[in-house]
């Protein structure tokens, strides 16, 4: 007699789970979408030996970073202490990161050579 009943509500059943399957599919699809959106991070890094820099001056280098474009958000940082410098990035070019180093301290910095890294936060192409 069960056997009977479940039977008849076999194709109800499938019916429920195709609909739920389909349910999940439509929820789920426009957040895989907008993953594929997302702002990716980029890296890219150099030995770097920025040598004396006196007061109330600066120095700059670039560093090439692949598929950065204008409008990207960009950070850098050195493997050594900055003694003071303030330390700028910017997007300056596609796929270039040029890298200000500013002395505002009052008497002259002299940074030893390290390692310089660039971390970009590229938009998607419909934010740029």
């Amino acid at each position: 007699m069960l056997r009977k009943i479940l039977n008849l509500f076999n194709p109800v059943i499938m019916l429920i789970m195709l609909v739920l399957i389909a349910l999940a599919f439509s929820i789920a699809a426009p957040f895989a979408m907008a993953q594929s959106n997302r702002e990716t991070w980029l890296y890219a890094s150099k030995t770097y030996d920025p040598g004396s820099v006196s007061s109330a001056s600066q120095t700059t280098t670039t560093v090439t970073v692949e598929t950065a474009a204008l409008g990207d958000w960009c950070s850098a940082s050195l493997g050594v202490s900055t003694g003071g410098l303030t330390v700028q990035c910017a997007i300056t070019a596609a796929n270039t990161a040029t890298v200000t180093l500013t002395n505002n301290t009052g008497g002259a910095v002299d940074l030893a050579s390290s390692l310089l890294r660039v971390r970009v936060v590229s938009h998607p192409p419909y934010l740029r």
